[in-house]
This record gives structure tokens, sequence and C-alpha cells, in this order.
């Protein structure tokens, strides 16, 4: 959060901060670890995307008025004239396309999303990022599970703010 927050000064930008951490752990969280307690390897991403950015979110930015969201998904949308309906793309850079994450979106969320990063590759994101000095121009991993992996999150769940279940 305070990554964005910084990042979000620095481009002289408004900035809100929603919470929908119980939604996060009722709708992302624990059927990802349901998943896995049934022998299952889940996407956590695919859950987040269309529950909470372009569930939650993205009705919270049509209500702030905002007529496009923006988004740093590696993938592309594009509108096709001849048939009328917005188009999700794969991203240039095809070894970090993240249009499968997208897969479930309408075509109102098409229409209204932009993904910048989608005609360049994750080193030219990384470069951009760190020469405008973002806080967060180096950072990778799933958004929830942090430097110790998803073992970590696993074995030590009790100091994890988001999982109430003891599978230690």
């Amino acid at each position: 959060m305070e990554d964005a927050r910084r990042v979000a000064r620095q481009l002289d930008m408004p900035y809100y901060v929603f919470n929908f951490s119980r939604c996060f752990q009722d709708q992302v969280i624990d059927p990802w670890i349901q998943a896995y307690e049934n022998g299952q390897t889940p996407n956590p991403c695919i859950l987040c995307n269309r529950k909470l950015k372009f569930g939650k979110l993205f009705q919270k930015a049509r209500e702030l008025g905002c007529e496009v969201m923006a988004t740093g998904h590696i993938a592309r949308v594009a509108y096709e004239k001849n048939t009328g309906r917005w188009l999700l793309k794969k991203a240039m850079d095809q070894t970090k396309d993240q249009s499968y994450f997208l897969y479930t979106m309408t075509q109102e969320q098409l229409q209204h999303t932009a993904f910048p990063l989608g005609h360049l590759t994750k080193a030219q994101v990384r470069q951009i990022a760190a020469q405008h000095g973002f806080a967060n121009a180096h950072k990778q991993d799933i958004c929830f599970i942090g430097k110790e992996g998803c073992a970590g999150f696993f074995i030590v769940p009790c100091q994890n703010a988001l999982s109430q279940r003891t599978l230690c």
C-alpha cells in the first residue's frame, strides 16, 4: 500500500484506499487454501481479478466517475470495428503475457480498462519504473505471499494476517 501511495504521490495523482480485506479473504484466500487442501493447483490471481479488481474495484472506479481503469497487467485490449466488440489480446511479450488471468472480463470491463504495459517487455517496464524511482520497480511475487513463497504462507499461517486457518 505504501509503494502505491508513493508512486501516486510521484505521479501527482489521487490515491484512494478501499478495504476489501474481508472479500479478499472470503473470495480469494479461502478458496485458494481449500483448493490446495484438496490437492488442486489453484490460481488466486484469476479469482482476484474477477472478484476484486474487475469486480469491486472496477465498480468503485465507475462510482468515482473514472472512465478508464488502468492496470499493470501485461496484456492488451483492442476494439474490433467489424464485430463491434472489445478484444482481450495477448501482450507483445509472450513470455510475460497475463491475458489468461483476465479471461472472465466482460465487454463493459474491457471497454473501460487500459493495459499500458501490454506493448512492453517486463525488462522495459522495470527499467522505466526504476528510471522514475518507483519503489516497486523490482518486486515480483504473488501479491499476498511475500518473499518466503507459498511454503512460508502455509507453514506459518499464524503470523499471516490474511489466513485464519491453522495449517501448522
